[in-house]
């Protein structure tokens, strides 16, 4: 048993205390060593998959941990030792496939100069008889099959399956992509009919992919017999000069994503719709909701290991820790936090898979916007980005808003963040759109009650991680 699999299983201890509420002061002394013990094992578990789920571990028993005693302890991992660093990709004059070009370019330009000097007489040649005589050459030739040509066969893989045991955090979604197969033909080779139906402990049989079989082929041996060729030539005009252009190959070029966070793709995202409304309560509610359209997520990415975190404005103090979400969405009520009933905050949604809008909460005195109603759903969105950014186990990066406000200039509005990162070595050169900053703090601009976008990221320690931030202004 694995490093990582002896924290799943202790994990899955406490889970049961908890639900059975044996002990809670024994049970609160349990949960305060596994998360130190698992922030220590976590050194020697690099897969980021693994280090994903064990800090998602150590974020709920936090939060437990934040509701028994008041403190939020210490969640970040040990870096892995054999974490590996970042692609860096080679210069393009270091890319085999350039000089390969030059290559081909310059033997192809030095064969098209040969056969023209010897079409305008470059070679003389005296009056007279000239014979040649060629060598018996065997030449080679491939040939289809006499027999009508059959298309590939598919011949199963040696073992074509494998047992699966499901552990806690898997879906359908995850195994599939794992062993590069669709969930469909999981759901088949098992007979499930609901594609959210598993069980830890399960066994499911993974069948794997298929190899294809070429069809037969003919050679055919053809060996020339000898001829002798007789050929005349007279004296021509001379030469003329000719001297060869030199090729120069045209410098490589590559596109870069626009500056601003401006799209240029589609990706899938979790788009946030924000609405506001007076609260039945009252002004002495201050309340937030945020719920996910499960029906259109379900065929993207489950909501497993989802995380909401929620800061002041200004200061960037973290009133409530990260905490998992279910399906079902979950509601906050900052009403102690909101004393005066015009205070600003940050909403902050971590998805494992996808990127999420980041959203502005700003109360107001008149107790008319004191219901915050936040709804994520999984959209194909302009983003400067093809793909979703790898995530790095070793460093993170992480904002909190300082201030935000309408535009005196017109209906835009503006905010200034601040980046923090963690993990590295503990010191950090932030960037954003490409550029590094000379400080952490960055200002997005946006149009009404649109969005705004922006490319930021973090370098420390040999590594590096880039993330697109989404942030969503508040909308009457």
């Amino acid at each position: 048993m694995t490093k990582y699999e002896e924290l799943q299983l202790e994990h899955q201890r406490l889970l049961e205390k908890r639900e059975a509420k044996r002990g809670s002061q024994e049970l609160l002394q349990a949960v305060q060593a596994y998360i130190e013990r698992a922030r220590v094992r976590a050194g020697d578990i690099s897969s980021p998959r693994d280090r994903d789920q064990l800090r998602a571990n150590l974020r709920f028993w936090a939060s437990f941990v934040y509701e028994k005693t008041g403190t939020y302890p210490e969640t970040a991992l040990r870096p892995a030792l054999a974490a590996s660093l970042p692609t860096i990709p080679a210069p393009w004059h270091k890319q085999w496939w350039v000089w390969a070009m030059v290559a081909g370019c310059a033997l192809f330009f030095f064969t098209f100069v040969l056969i023209l000097g010897t079409l305008l007489g470059w070679w003389k040649l005296s009056a007279g008889t000239i014979t040649l005589t060629n060598t018996p050459l065997p030449i080679l030739l491939t040939l289809p099959p006499t027999n009508t040509p059959l298309p590939p066969t598919d011949t199963p893989t040696p073992g074509g399956q494998t047992i699966y045991i499901v552990q806690s955090g898997d879906s359908l979604y995850s195994i599939a992509l794992r062993y590069g197969v669709s969930v469909q033909s999981i759901t088949d080779a098992n007979q499930i009919a609901d594609v959210s139906d598993i069980k830890i402990g399960q066994s499911l049989i993974i069948p794997l992919p298929t190899l294809k079989t070429p069809r037969p082929t003919n050679t055919l041996v053809i060996t020339c017999t000898p001829t002798t060729i007789e050929l005349t030539s007279t004296p021509g005009p001379p030469r003329p000069t000719h001297t060869p252009t030199p090729y120069n190959p045209p410098s490589p070029t590559a596109t870069l994503p626009p500056a601003s966070g401006g799209g240029i793709y589609l990706r899938t995202q979790l788009e946030a719709t924000v609405s506001t409304q007076p609260h039945p309560q009252g002004c002495a509610a201050r309340v937030i909701d945020i719920t996910f359209d499960s029906g259109k997520l379900t065929s993207v990415a489950e909501l497993a290991q989802t995380t909401v975190q929620i800061s002041r404005a200004g200061s960037g103090e973290i009133i409530t820790p990260p905490q998992e979400i279910s399906s079902e969405g979950t509601s906050l009520n900052l009403s102690r936090y909101a004393p005066s009933g015009q205070e600003a905050f940050l909403v902050r949604v971590n998805h494992p898979l996808l990127t999420a809008s980041s959203v502005i909460v700003q109360f107001t005195g008149d107790c008319k916007s004191n219901w915050v109603k936040i709804n994520y759903e999984a959209r194909q969105a302009i983003s400067s980005l093809a793909k979703e950014p790898a995530r790095n186990p070793n460093l993170s990066l992480d904002w909190r808003l300082i201030a935000w406000g309408p535009s005196p200039f017109g209906s835009s509005w503006v905010a200034v963040l601040a980046l923090q990162a963690e993990g590295g070595d503990g010191n950090y050169v932030f960037w954003a759109d490409g550029q590094p900053l000379a400080d952490n703090r960055i200002t997005l601009q946006g149009n009404a009650c649109a969005p705004a976008r922006k490319l930021v990221g973090v370098s420390s320690g040999g590594q590096a991680v880039l993330q697109e931030m989404v942030l969503a202004p508040p909308c009457p």
